[in-house]
């Protein structure tokens, strides 16, 4: 009897096996079985949840974010076609998100569904480092952004992707930011950087810039050059403080530019674009050899030095590309130019007002001070001759003369000096 009861009851173990295979098998609609890891969010592989459309979008800018090249968004409890839906997300993030097309070359996904759920296997391939991901910068403001420009300037860096809102791009063009803050003030960079940017994606509400800086030479070496100049400039200031008034201080130092720089009127002639270093104070101030950019920055530095407030006015002379300062003294601005003491004299380069300058010089009216001050050289050297021009007024420069109003500065002849700024 024992013999039969245990046959009985392995039988009857049996066909209650094969009725739970026929259940389970019952419950499963789809099954398709893998041997990856990621399929279930293996070992060093993200595994992130997802109920609706927006989270599984975010689980992809958060698999990017944290440079992931696989991962599992498991979703579940969703209303819609999860298959069509992922894939939609992942054209939606590497295409028209900032972070995606700036930093995503493609995503490829593979949706299994298993029981209640399922699981997108998803594959990044990046045109991105991870670092470089992780070292994007948000800005919300257009001050923000000159900061974080005068910033990267200062320390020559070779730039950043900066992710900030469309309505500063809108308004805002980078280059001629970079642009002016250099001319406002030579003490951020010693060398205006070559700036190439580019934007991703083409619209939306938010957007990466990717700014790159380039520079001639190295870090260091524009550090030291930089270094060199405003000792220079401090070194001339500190002789024209000696005058009691500072309009006599200015003249002082526009004097000794003149005196100590060789100007390079031949490249302005030429028209020249390339980078030189005759256009930066470091030329005019250690080589002692300038053009009009390169003696503008040089008293500019000085200006600071002097506490007086002043301005590079990028413009043209004798119908050529041209550079001078705007300088403040008291309420009122006055045109200086100390490249053209030496060619037309301090009477004519000096304490200018605009219906002065009008004429041989032009400039953009709209981006400067008008300069209507009483002051003039005569009134800092009692006894001056008048020189021919002095005192008359002309048309406001509102437009560029289509011919010259005088025959150019011939250029002084003459080799560059040393380079003097100790390095290699």
């Amino acid at each position: 009897m024992k013999r039969w009861s245990s046959l009985i009851c392995l039988l009857l173990a049996a066909a209650l096996l094969c009725g739970c295979g026929e259940l389970l098998e019952g419950e499963y609609e789809s099954v398709r079985h893998h041997q990856s890891g990621a399929q279930h969010g293996g070992e060093g592989v993200p595994l992130i949840q997802a109920t609706s459309y927006d989270e599984i979008y975010d689980a992809l800018l958060t698999m990017i974010e944290n440079g992931d090249e696989f991962g599992v968004i498991r979703v579940s409890s969703y209303d819609g076609n999860v298959e069509e839906d992922v894939n939609r997300a992942c054209m939606e993030v590497s295409n028209d998100s900032p972070l995606g097309a700036w930093a995503v070359y493609y995503i490829s996904s593979t949706v299994n569904r298993i029981i209640a759920y399922y699981d997108a296997e998803i594959s990044i391939t990046y045109k991105r480092t991870p670092l470089e991901i992780q070292s994007v910068v948000d800005v919300t403001s257009t001050g923000a952004l000159e900061g974080e420009l005068r910033y990267l300037m200062s320390s020559y860096s070779s730039g950043e992707a900066i992710r900030l809102p469309a309505f500063i791009l809108q308004f805002q063009d980078v280059t001629e930011m970079v642009t002016e803050i250099y001319y406002e003030d030579p003490t951020v960079a010693s060398v205006l950087p070559e700036v190439i940017a580019a934007v991703y994606p083409e619209e939306g509400r938010t957007r990466i810039l990717d700014l790159q800086l380039q520079y001639p030479y190295t870090a260091a070496r524009l550090t030291n050059m930089q270094t060199m100049a405003e000792s220079a400039a401090e070194e001339i200031a500190g002789r024209a403080r000696e005058a009691e008034e500072d309009g006599l201080a200015l003249l002082q130092a526009c004097r000794e530019l003149a005196g100590t720089v060789e100007y390079d009127g031949e490249r302005e002639m030429n028209g020249e674009t390339g980078w030189s270093r005759e256009d930066t104070a470091f030329g005019a101030l250690i080589d002692g050899r300038a053009t009009g950019e390169g003696f503008a920055m040089a008293l500019q530095l000085i200006c600071r030095d002097l506490g007086l407030e002043s301005r590079v006015v990028r413009g043209r002379r004798d119908s050529v590309d041209h550079c001078w300062n705007l300088v403040k003294l008291g309420e009122d601005w006055y045109h200086v130019d100390a490249s053209a003491f030496g060619q037309d004299g301090a009477s004519q380069a000096f304490l200018r007002g605009d219906g002065e300058m009008a004429g041989r010089y032009w400039w953009d009216t709209n981006m400067y001070e008008a300069c209507e001050g009483p002051l003039s050289y005569a009134y800092f050297v009692p006894g001056t001759p008048a020189e021919p021009g002095e005192g008359e007024t002309g048309a406001e420069p509102t437009e560029e003369p289509s011919e010259p109003a005088g025959e150019p500065s011939p250029a002084p002849s003459g080799e560059p000096g040393e380079d003097g700024d100790g390095t290699e």
